[in-house]
């Protein structure tokens, strides 16, 4: 294990990630390659503070370089936000072994778990459509699937919200090469106690009005942008399959408020972080094309100088469009036309999360950012 790769959103950055980085290195890992959601996450909502910051802090807890997780692979159900992290890490080309934390902590019996799911995806994916169209919710209707077809499955592999998230790494790796190894840490014990989410509850608490202006505001927009798109338009949203587009579009005028909103649109069959994502990727305009037509890409957000060498590495060795000067990209000759919509739906995030946290929309734009560069002398003083 030389060159490690792990996805994460460090929203934020805390103790249990410092754990699993401190862990790959003394497992032998020379390198550490995180790629990193931008400024919206897997649960649809905006990220604490912005990817700029978050890069920063991960570089300075062990990380060499940081790479861009495209907004909208990151604001997506499991499997897609790991086929983006899992290709963009394979397409590296100098990541031999990709790390992740899980429930589980044994790394062969995921990869034994993704097997199973891999061979049987047809099947699942029929049998979990129609238990969902009686009314379950996705992860339920998942679990009993599995287990019509395998009663000694071990039920928590496929439960367990980091357990399935590794499977889910595990299974887009193997589709696109047998050459990379994995390695788990497990979820438990006091490295973990603070957890992202209590962090994120305590901003919430110290800060209350400056996250309720930005969920108001993202309500307006996102009641502007339903009311202006029809059903078919609504439909045509990534997550908006099995009815959950047109149920927005019918409760939008019944809601006084985005919590009211989400209370009236969840039901058991859609969970609230599967409504959460429905409504940024409406108001980003993310839809089912762009699902399976998007194309990843090689961004650097933060490098250490060891993280420098690998980007050259990369640059060398890598067929995935390496990203050098974001502005060309923007330009009337972009260097990398294929991963144009990819960039303009990242740019939209930037600027929806510039103006829910009240940031300059041009100071702080994504053709005014750059990549924060750590110097190894930095790093023997700091």
């Amino acid at each position: 294990m030389r060159t490690v790769g792990i996805t994460a959103e460090f929203d934020p950055f805390h103790e249990g990630h410092k754990y699993l980085i401190d862990s790959v290195r003394s497992a032998g890992a020379d390198r550490v390659i995180a790629v990193m959601s931008g400024d919206f996450t897997q649960r649809g909502t905006p990220a604490l503070c912005s990817k700029w910051e978050r890069a920063k802090a991960a570089l300075e807890g062990g990380v060499d370089l940081v790479i861009e997780l495209p907004a909208v692979f990151a604001c997506a159900g499991a499997s897609y936000f790991a086929k983006g992290a899992s290709e963009i890490l394979a397409g590296t080309e100098v990541v031999d072994t990709i790390a992740f934390g899980s429930e589980s902590g044994d790394a062969e019996a995921l990869v034994r778990a993704a097997g199973f799911l891999t061979k049987c995806e047809h099947v699942l994916t029929v049998r979990i459509a129609e238990l969902s169209k009686l009314g379950m919710s996705y992860p339920a209707a998942r679990e009993k699937a599995v287990l019509e077809f395998d009663k000694e499955t071990d039920i928590s592999l496929i439960s367990e919200p980091n357990n399935i998230l590794a499977i889910e790494y595990i299974k887009a790796v193997r589709k696109i090469t047998d050459n990379i190894d994995f390695f788990t840490v497990r979820r438990s014990g006091n490295a973990h106690a603070v957890t992202a989410s209590k962090l994120r509850e305590e901003a919430r608490l110290r800060s209350p009005e400056r996250f309720k202006r930005a969920d108001d505001l993202f309500y307006k927009i996102l009641v502007w942008k339903t009311l202006e798109m029809s059903e078919d338009d609504i439909d045509q949203i990534a997550s908006a399959s099995a009815g959950l587009g047109r149920k927005l579009k019918k409760e939008i005028r019944n809601a006084s408020s985005l919590e009211k909103l989400i209370e009236l649109v969840k039901s058991k069959g859609f969970t609230e972080t599967r409504v959460r994502r429905l409504l940024t990727q409406t108001v980003l305009g993310i839809t089912k094309h762009d699902m399976s037509s998007c194309l990843p890409y090689i961004r650097v957000l933060a490098a250490n100088g060891t993280g420098r060498e690998l980007m050259r590495e990369i640059t060398d060795r890598s067929a995935l469009p390496v990203i050098r000067n974001i502005n060309r990209e923007k330009g009337d000759k972009p260097e990398h036309p294929e991963i144009s919509r990819t960039l303009e739906i990242e740019e939209r995030a930037v600027d929806l999360f510039l103006l829910l946290n009240d940031k300059d929309l041009y100071a702080d734009a994504e053709f005014a950012s750059k990549p924060y560069i750590w110097d190894e002398i930095h790093i023997v003083t700091a």
